[in-house]
């Protein structure tokens, strides 16, 4: 239980680091705690809210099911909670002051719900599992929060007129990265054929190495930004 638990936690702590200590002026660590804690508490609404959605789900192929198990049963819900988490316990805080701080609140709250999820998967499935989500799964609710972290410090640093146009872009670019990615974990875990299973596999594949592109595009210019208003 023990070792399980540990295995559950240190991904989130390393993907957490690897975000904090880009930071040139580091955030107040209340903040930053009270992200985490807020974001693992969004977890029990978002398992009531899927678990609801869940029962409308009559898709009979799996490709249908996939989709709305991704998007309607997983993605949106858990992405919408997580921006309005940051939107009203960060947006207009006077420590939000730096581009790249939207990016660390965002990782912040979205690794606070991805430590609820792990510890009941890694608990339940075991080492395996433990390992199969350190590489994809933590990593994955990162980059989302990356995205949506980009796009949300775009909003705050904008004019009144652009505001809107990055907030949405900050829920909905996070939302397509978490739908697809929900998507072809359903649809991999519902086929046996070799085939399609490898093509899929790939596909997994193709859409962190795009996400982690992505995500490390923004962070350089975030903190590109930063530095050029410090100087």
């Amino acid at each position: 239980m023990n070792l399980l638990l540990f295995l559950a936690i240190l991904p989130v702590i390393i993907f957490l680091l690897f975000i904090y200590l880009k930071d040139t002026q580091k955030e107040p660590l209340k903040p930053l705690l009270l992200c985490l804690l807020f974001g693992f508490l969004s977890s029990i609404p978002a398992i009531i809210i899927e678990e609801i959605i869940d029962l409308g789900n009559t898709a009979t192929s799996l490709h249908s099911f996939a989709l709305y198990s991704a998007f309607l049963g997983a993605a949106i819900p858990e992405e919408v909670l997580k921006f309005l988490t940051l939107y009203f316990f960060i947006f207009k805080k006077s420590y939000f002051d730096q581009n790249y701080d939207g990016i660390v609140y965002s990782v912040f709250v979205s690794l606070g719900f991805a430590l609820a999820e792990n510890i009941l998967y890694v608990l339940d499935g075991g080492i395996g599992v433990a390992v199969t989500r350190a590489i994809f799964s933590i990593p994955g609710h990162g980059l989302f929060a990356v995205a949506m972290g980009y796009f949300f410090s775009l909003a705050k640093f904008s004019n009144t007129n652009k505001q809107k146009k990055y907030l949405c872009l900050s829920l909905l670019v996070s939302i397509l990265f978490h739908g697809i990615y929900d998507s072809i974990l359903f649809i991999l875990g519902g086929i046996d054929n070799k085939a399609i299973i490898l093509i899929m596999f790939v596909a997994l594949i193709a859409l962190m190495v795009f996400m982690w592109k992505f995500a490390l595009k923004r962070i350089a210019k975030h903190i590109h930004i930063d530095k050029e208003l410090l100087s």
